[in-house]
């Protein structure tokens, strides 16, 4: 089984094909209404490379997965000003001591 040989790279493809199924599965009714998770879902049964690569460009919010990590970007953000913010407010200067 080398890299020239057909059935490995068959294997491989058949392989991601399933994993991609089974992981939008998980993601793709989070967020949607019923009849876009079907519509969504029927199209990663029957080509799910194709649906994978529409999913990514065409879905507005994005992976579901990148949202915690926007939180967390928008959360230290918001300590930001507001630190800023206090510091303004109460003309802390360090003093030259």
């Amino acid at each position: 089984m080398g890299w020239t040989d057909v059935d490995f790279w068959a294997l491989v493809f058949l392989l991601s094909e399933w994993a991609i199924r089974l992981v939008m599965l998980a993601v793709v009714p989070v967020r949607r209404t019923p009849t876009a998770a079907k519509s969504w879902l029927l199209l990663m049964l029957f080509e799910p490379w194709i649906g994978l690569v529409l999913y990514l460009l065409i879905e507005p919010d994005g992976p579901v997965f990148a949202e915690p990590m926007v939180r967390v970007l928008a959360a230290r953000d918001i300590m930001l000003e507001a630190t800023d913010t206090e510091y303004v407010r109460w003309n802390i200067v360090p003093s030259d001591d």
